[in-house]
């Protein structure tokens, strides 16, 4: 089907761009090259409060952060990707991520693709997307992707390489990078089975990840209880570790194909933002 696979998106990106086709990235951060600082405890996060009567009150948070994933390919180091998430004020925030080819990778190819998704934190816990842009560059495969959420309406317009298409919004619905963003909330809230609808290149998809136990994980920046989400997709199964010491932050996510074909993105460094 498409390249999506909800949690893996960075992975996807860089294995097409291995192979000739297409990358992904998001603008580049100044901030990403600042040192990394683990511990998150001083900074003002964002506090919201859930409304299913069903469960005790929960507090969600959000804080921002730019974090650096090394990309491996059957172990060896092949890309670079960076993930931030920024507070714009007034209750909006950006999701972005940013692809690169690393090391040998890089001398065949130095596409790269920009991707950023702008949402709306609601009192509920829930998020609305408002504006995804997914630009495509270098290659012969240049692509500009554009979604407009218009919510009074209940429409989300498409702009592909300048060619518009409307879908209904009567229902939650999300886009590659606010659906990686739902499910940080999601975990925060107590979610064990999570279920999002996706657009992506022009379908609206289902992905349900389910909740496989905890485990401890070692780490660049040392050892974090997470828990580990898993999705079967086809012959592809992928895994990906949450660490809540870290915000709800993936720190390990790993695809394995036909069982023994394998892409990872492990976390390098993480900068949390006043």
């Amino acid at each position: 089907m498409k390249k999506i696979c909800f949690g893996l998106m960075v992975l996807f990106n860089l294995n097409a761009v291995i192979a000739g086709g297409e990358a992904q990235s998001t603008e580049a951060n100044p901030a990403a090259n600042a040192p990394a600082v683990v511990a998150p405890t001083a900074l003002p996060p964002t506090v919201l409060t859930p409304t299913d009567s069903n469960k005790p009150a929960t507090k969600v948070t959000l804080t921002p952060y730019v974090a650096e994933y090394k990309i491996e390919k059957l172990g060896v180091a092949v890309g670079h990707a960076v993930m931030t998430l920024s507070d714009k004020g007034n209750g909006i925030w950006e999701y972005s991520s940013r692809v690169k080819p690393y090391g040998v990778a890089s001398l065949f190819t130095k596409q790269e693709v920009v991707e950023s998704s702008q949402v709306r934190l609601m009192p509920d816990n829930s998020i609305k997307p408002l504006i995804y842009e997914h630009k495509h560059k270098g290659g012969d495969k240049a692509k500009n992707v554009q979604y407009v959420y218009d919510w009074n309406q209940k429409t989300v317009t498409t702009v592909v390489n300048g060619a518009p298409k409307q879908f209904p919004l009567d229902k939650p619905l999300y886009d590659p990078q606010s659906a990686q963003l739902f499910l940080s909330i999601a975990l925060q809230t107590g979610a064990k089975s999570i279920e999002v609808p996706v657009l992506d290149d022009g379908e609206i998809n289902n992905y349900t990840l389910s909740f496989s136990g905890t485990e401890t994980l070692k780490t660049k920046l040392g050892e974090y209880q997470t828990q580990k989400l898993s999705r079967v997709h086809g012959k592809r199964v992928t895994h990906t570790w949450i660490a809540p010491r870290l915000n709800f932050i993936p720190v390990r996510i790993e695809q394995i194909k036909n069982q023994d074909s394998s892409v990872s993105m492990s976390l390098d460094s993480v900068r949390w933002s006043q």
